[in-house]
């Protein structure tokens, strides 16, 4: 059995493993080593998936969100990629359309969504330690992302810091700093600066280097640097998106 397409939606390729990538493809999430090219499915959606994260923390957490479908909103399984199986009953809280956005925090214990209604309204959700399953699963903290325009991904920060979680969300004109508090939920935002240079027609990937230094990228090729939430640098690389951001490790 094999399944060849795959969905076009923003920050939802990733890897796994050395070897195995996962993807979305119409109601599946796709698991494909790419020596092999051996494939596995997380069947458990009921419309097309729409958004796929992978956890960088201790467990091999996958969360997949999909279109809102008959239901009343736009469901979010989060899964065992190692065994496919279901960790938590799916988180039911966005009245929209489909799920536009999804990211764990660094540590993998909470997940962040963000819904495409008119205010890409944006819902933590405790992952580890696990939730009372025998209650309804509620969002620990919510806002509104972006009333400005489209929300494209959510990208977590690997700094250590005893108080907060910190995590970004980017799109059309705008990359958003976000603050989870770990003690009592309290989350808060500011937009990030593009300084004299504007910000671009779109945010299209974002990369935390070290600490509060972020490089993102636009629609019409322009690389900004970024220190303490400010632009601090513009490069122009082409006249073509800047498509995605990876870290390359030292020699």
């Amino acid at each position: 059995e094999k399944v060849h397409g795959f969905a076009t939606v923003p920050s939802s390729l990733h890897w796994v493993s050395d070897s195995e990538i996962v993807y979305p493809c119409a109601r599946l999430v796709v698991l494909m080593d790419v020596v092999s090219m051996e494939q596995r499915f997380f069947r458990r959606h009921s419309a097309a998936v729409t958004a796929v994260t992978v956890s960088r923390g201790s467990q091999p957490l996958c969360a997949s969100g999909q279109a809102r479908g008959s239901g009343k909103t736009a469901e979010i399984f989060v899964w065992d990629h190692q065994s496919l199986d279901l960790k938590l009953p799916a988180f039911r809280y966005h009245i929209s359309e489909r799920i536009v956005a999804l990211g764990f925090t660094y540590s993998g214990s909470h997940v962040i969504s963000v819904g495409s209604d008119r205010e890409a309204t944006l819902a933590v959700w405790q992952v580890l330690p696990r939730p009372d399953v025998k209650k309804p699963m509620v969002p620990v903290a919510t806002a509104s992302a972006f009333g400005g325009g489209a929300v494209l991904g959510v990208v977590p920060d690997s700094r250590v810091d005893t108080h907060m979680h910190h995590f970004a969300t980017f799109g059309t004109g705008h990359l958003k700093l976000w603050q989870l508090s770990k003690h009592n939920s309290t989350i808060r935002a500011k937009r990030a600066s593009f300084a004299a240079w504007g910000a671009p027609e779109v945010v299209t990937c974002v990369l935390y280097v070290r600490g509060d230094r972020i490089v993102a990228g636009g629609k019409g090729g322009e690389l900004f640097f970024f220190e303490g939430g400010k632009a601090i640098r513009k490069m122009q690389l082409s006249k073509h998106q800047i498509a995605g951001l990876h870290p390359v490790r030292p020699a």
